[in-house]
């Protein structure tokens, strides 16, 4: 597949639309308090350090020190914002994989219980609910086997044969 064909593949950015347009509207809204930010700053600036602006090199200093101001007030909170969202993500998803790889281990009690605000919530549900099943579906083998070693040790062949032949058929919920 030509990477045109699978750049044309992706039809939806908008996946969730409570999540993604949220963040868009924290991050527009962060920008916001920094441009006001500074212009709160720049309107309380005394007229006669102002007044020192006559040329058009001194009034573009200003404006290049206000810019950078502005870039670093919004850098910094938009730091604080994208890591407290991909936390919210990523930390979601290493509880979820965490407990997956527990699940090839046969460890099917690893949490999976997300914080109320962290992304993924129908993802750990799910994998919750297969951890359950997993563990069940792998109780009734362990008695099936039980049965099936009682069976041999007592010399039980029929009995035996029977109980391997529900071990060849799939395991039900």
């Amino acid at each position: 597949m030509s990477s045109k064909k699978r750049w044309r593949l992706r039809t939806h950015y908008i996946l969730d639309a409570k999540f993604q347009l949220g963040w868009v509207g924290v991050m527009v809204g962060a920008m916001l308090v920094g441009c006001g930010a500074v212009a709160w700053f720049v309107g309380r600036l005394p007229d006669e350090i102002l007044a020192r602006y006559e040329s058009p090199a001194d009034i573009r200093g200003l404006v290049l020190k206000l810019n950078a101001s502005y870039f670093m007030l919004t850098s910094g909170i938009l730091i604080g914002l994208v890591i407290i969202l991909t936390h919210r993500v990523s930390g979601a998803a290493g509880v979820i994989q965490r407990a997956v790889a527990g699940f090839r281990r046969r460890d099917f009690g690893g949490r999976l219980k997300l914080r109320e605000r962290d992304y993924l919530q129908d993802l750990a549900a799910e994998c919750s609910e297969l951890g359950r099943e997993l563990a069940r579906r792998e109780h009734r083998q362990r008695e099936k086997m039980d049965a099936l070693f009682l069976a041999l040790d007592k010399g039980e062949l029929e009995t035996a044969r029977e109980l391997v032949r529900g071990l060849r058929e799939p395991v039900e919920a």
